[in-house]
């Protein structure tokens, strides 16, 4: 059974993985143990896939830190091995939902400046940047509404428990929503933002520029590879300079809506259109390598 199970092709799949993962503020890292499954898996497998580039190099950099501290391994090796058969394929989303969405939206001239923040309300995704930005341009007297459309984790930030009470008059979502709500929240959104510390490849965020919101989001991770060449003007680099961005945003909203009107195209690249063929080549290239 072992010598069969040694035959069979693997193709894995990396979304996230455990030794690039961030602790939670005020707790021990978790058990190593994880991450080592991570890199001999890796080994193991046929073919591997990242689901950006982003998350391919920081995974061989930390995987080489890793194996570096076990002197029986030739760690630089081993990692030009997982190096030599990884490619990146980032993960499909289904578009139809999101452009129904879009062409549903009301028309929102003379409005606020709406923000949707569409990840989950917890330590990784960085909430105290983005609500205390929000709590301090409040407190100036700009007008914006905001859309919180994440699953609540178990202990609610405390930057958040405090900005719902601050921000209760411009809230209009507040929680996890599923299928064409939420298509239609993001929808019905201008601009979505995310100050993540954590981020692999950026779904929601390619889902809210699908359904026509306008993307501001931090120069790290895998947000300048979602945004392309052109992305520059939409990235941030601390949080002075999101503050700064979204003060300019809120006191023109209309201007932000024209000029983003046709953004949307640019997420046709991560459809399932385009992304299901190329993991069907990833499958039938696992095959052909393991036959080889």
């Amino acid at each position: 059974m072992i010598r069969v199970a040694a035959r069979v092709p693997v193709a894995l799949y990396f979304h996230e993985n455990q030794l690039t993962y961030p602790r939670r503020r005020g707790r021990a890292r978790g058990d190593p143990e994880f991450g080592g499954i991570n890199v001999l898996s890796c080994l193991a497998a046929t073919r591997c896939a990242f689901c950006s580039h982003h998350q391919r190099e920081a995974f061989l950099d930390a995987a080489l830190d890793y194996l570096s501290r076990d002197d029986s391994v030739d760690a630089a090796a081993a990692v030009a091995e997982i190096e030599g058969k990884s490619d990146v394929l980032p993960p499909g989303f289904h578009a139809p939902r999101f452009d129904a969405a879009r062409l549903r939206r009301a028309d929102r001239k003379g409005l606020p400046l709406r923000l949707v923040w569409p990840h989950r309300f917890d330590h990784d995704k960085n909430p105290d940047d983005l609500f205390g930005t929000l709590c301090d341009l409040a407190a100036e007297g700009i007008p914006f509404e905001l859309a919180a459309l994440g699953r609540p984790s178990a202990e609610l930030p405390p930057v958040m428990a405090e900005a719902r009470d601050v921000l209760c008059d411009r809230i209009v979502a507040w929680g996890h929503l599923e299928g064409d709500a939420y298509a239609d929240a993001l929808a019905a959104s201008d601009v979505v933002v995310s100050t993540a510390y954590q981020e692999t490849h950026g779904l929601a965020v390619v889902e809210a520029i699908r359904a026509g919101c306008a993307p501001l989001l931090p120069r790290r991770l895998s947000y300048p590879e979602l945004l392309g060449a052109n992305g520059d003007g939409r990235l941030f680099d601390n949080r002075g300079h999101l503050k700064r961005a979204l003060r300019k945003m809120m006191r023109d909203p209309d201007a932000v809506r024209a000029a983003n009107a046709d953004l949307w195209r640019e997420t046709e690249r991560f459809t399932w259109e385009v992304a299901g063929p190329r993991f069907r080549e990833l499958l039938i290239e696992t095959f052909r390598a393991a036959r080889r």
